[in-house]
């Protein structure tokens, strides 16, 4: 199966039109103005079951007490619009959501919640989550060694390096509470894209360079969920993502992650 996920709505349509999405996740950074949330991420459901793809929702990067607080006063409305599941990413929501009542078979565990190792991943399934998402310091070599059932793998996207509630553009330019992308540069003269999260008040440090293993990872059980993730990337370069056409990737360096080297 493969998953897409967005981080702009403008990147929805190429996501559908590209004919790839058998699931669309919807990032909830996505959604600028928490008072047109729901009214938005309804459209945008209703558009991507008449395309026949399931829809996921995917919950904040940081679930502060205030945000845990409007998630809880729009909750019956959320479950209204019927997405087919959540993507969690700290154990803040997955708490959360076990107050609600909310079904484990339909919450999907982001690599956030770590499980490098076998063991870590059947403690999650002891507990009675099933859908995991595979840790991206995998080697290929210990992929081999995992049961890929269930299991979910990015096989395309910038990574998050960091988050952190100090805000680039309010150091730089000052808080006009709009969302953007601003630019850190490193010794080594690369550009480091950091999106400000506004609804929330956070900012995601992405890596410069993208992962690609899309190639790589044909062979490997088809029974893995294949995710691209898309972050910064136009309309037209998530077209161009999907349908594979590589010379609209003249102003992005690609990376291999950890699939062929691993970690130490």
């Amino acid at each position: 199966m493969t998953d897409i996920l967005i981080s702009d709505r403008a990147q929805l349509l190429p996501a559908l039109d590209s004919g790839r999405a058998e699931a669309l996740t919807l990032d909830a950074i996505c959604y600028h103005s928490r008072q047109d949330l729901i009214s938005e991420l309804s459209d945008d459901i209703n558009k991507i079951k008449d395309r026949g793809a399931k829809t996921r929702f995917a919950m904040p990067y940081i679930f502060r007490k205030e945000t845990e607080e409007y998630y809880g006063s729009i909750w019956e409305e959320l479950q209204e619009i019927r997405p087919d599941g959540l993507l969690v990413r700290n154990y803040d929501e997955l708490g959360f959501l076990d107050g609600k009542g909310y079904p484990k078979k339909q919450i999907f565990l982001d690599h956030y919640l770590y499980n490098m190792s076998e063991r870590s991943a059947d403690a999650f399934r002891d507990m009675g989550y099933e859908n995991l998402t595979l840790s991206c310091e995998l080697s290929s070599k210990e992929l081999k060694h995992r049961k890929l059932p269930g299991m979910e793998i990015i096989v395309y996207g910038r990574a998050v390096l960091m988050i952190s509630a100090n805000c680039v553009k309010r150091t730089m330019q000052g808080c006009d509470a709009m969302p953007g992308v601003s630019f850190i540069t490193d010794r080594m003269k690369k550009e480091f894209p950091v999106m400000n999260v506004c609804s929330d008040c956070y900012n995601l440090v992405l890596n410069a360079d993208v992962l690609d293993i899309t190639e790589q990872i044909i062979s490997t059980d088809e029974s893995l969920r294949r995710r691209y993730h898309f972050t910064t990337e136009s309309a037209d370069e998530v077209g161009a993502v999907l349908t594979q056409e590589r010379w609209m990737f003249s102003k992005m360096t690609f990376t291999g992650g950890h699939y062929k080297r691993g970690v130490e």
